[in-house]
């Protein structure tokens, strides 16, 4: 696939449950995924080996949903999904 069609998901939680199983199956289509995650684990470990983008955000803390969104903003600079 050419980087310039591949599609990119940004995915809340993705460490964990429904987020973990969304950012695999998109990985499996080949998609380029971006997400969130809230303490360290062997999923984000996983997920950061097979090429995910992870920024840490607490959906408790303001300040941490801000930093967040700015470090997805600015590497994930359009998505599909």
């Amino acid at each position: 696939m050419n980087v310039a069609d591949q599609k990119s998901a940004i995915v809340i939680s993705a460490s964990s449950g429904i987020g973990y199983a969304l950012s695999k199956r998109w990985l499996s289509y080949d998609w380029k995924v971006f997400g969130t995650y809230r303490t360290s684990s062997t999923e984000t470990k996983e997920l950061q080996d097979q090429g995910v983008y992870l920024t840490n955000c607490d959906l408790s803390k303001e300040a941490s949903i801000t930093k967040a969104c700015k470090e997805l903003r600015s590497e994930c600079l359009g998505w599909d999904i």
